[in-house]
């Protein structure tokens, strides 16, 4: 995304000669305001758009990237030792939303910083795909599980609640993907960009 906004990544070599500066962003976008989103607006400055602000949304969103393995793992260790109770899934709950939404925000940020630099890649679209296949997965399985412990999900002649819930969870997710997120995605990952680099690269070689 940097490449498609103009900000160049240095490398290690020529951050000596750039005040161990990571990245370079062009003079046209320094300075530029980044408005705060909701809820962080709250309680945070808005941002102007520099070295610094860029390494902490950058910072934001990679985060979930080490705390997601760290609390599987966790989890993982809770299931064995058969000490998964309530206050952890509650408590793993909510530290995960918690860097999910950090992690979203940030990205929503630095897409409304760039909006008109990324309009032609459909950045939005690409974001909203994505995270949308996550978003109804995650939360389903969630209000699933609450209406499971609540019975209304409940267990029938051949199967358990849990195996209820799980059958109810893998049939909306097919519905989702087949009649929604499909159609979506053909046109927030058109195939129309690949096929002229190939004619490109067939002209080349022809020559």
């Amino acid at each position: 995304m940097y490449s498609m906004v103009g900000i160049e990544e240095i490398s290690n070599d020529k951050k000596k000669t750039d005040d161990n500066a990571s990245i370079k962003i062009p003079k046209k976008i320094q300075g530029r305001h980044i408005h705060q989103t909701f809820p962080l607006n709250y309680f945070m400055k808005d941002f102007e758009l520099d070295v610094k602000t860029i390494n902490t949304l950058q910072f934001w969103t990679t985060q979930f990237v080490y705390i997601r393995p760290v609390i599987s793992i966790f989890c993982l260790y809770l299931c064995i030792t058969d000490k998964y109770t309530n206050f952890w899934y509650w408590t793993i709950t909510i530290i995960l939303n918690l860097s999910i939404t950090l992690a979203v925000t940030a990205l929503i940020m630095f897409y409304h910083a760039f909006e008109h630099e990324l309009a032609e890649h459909r950045a939005l679209a690409k974001f909203l795909c994505i995270k949308g296949v996550v978003f109804f997965a995650f939360w389903q399985g969630i209000i699933l599980q609450v209406l499971e412990h609540y019975e209304i999900v409940h267990a029938d002649r051949w199967y358990t609640e849990e195996q209820v819930a799980e059958a109810i969870q893998n049939l909306l997710v097919c519905i989702e993907m087949g009649l929604l997120f499909a159609p979506v995605h053909s046109y927030a990952f058109p195939y129309s960009p690949y096929e002229e680099q190939k004619k490109k690269n067939d002209k080349k070689k022809d020559k």
